[in-house]
């Protein structure tokens, strides 16, 4: 990801898991992620996630845990 956001460096990416522990999307974000979802999130969420990163905000799924 790392790489992605050093080539294309206007690009937006969404991280969308099945992990729920924070660390993924911390280490996600801090890989250079715009968004981290769920995938167990409902499909409205997932449009405001997309929305979200899209207009160049940060987005981190509310179900992630400790």
């Amino acid at each position: 990801m790392k790489d992605l956001a050093t080539e294309f460096p206007r690009i937006r990416i969404l991280i969308v898991s099945r992990q729920s522990e924070r660390i993924y999307a911390a280490r996600a974000l801090h890989a250079g992620a715009a968004g981290y979802w769920m995938k167990n999130g409902s499909a409205e969420e997932l449009l405001r996630a997309v929305e979200a990163v899209q207009a160049g905000k940060f987005m981190l799924a509310h179900s992630s845990r400790p």
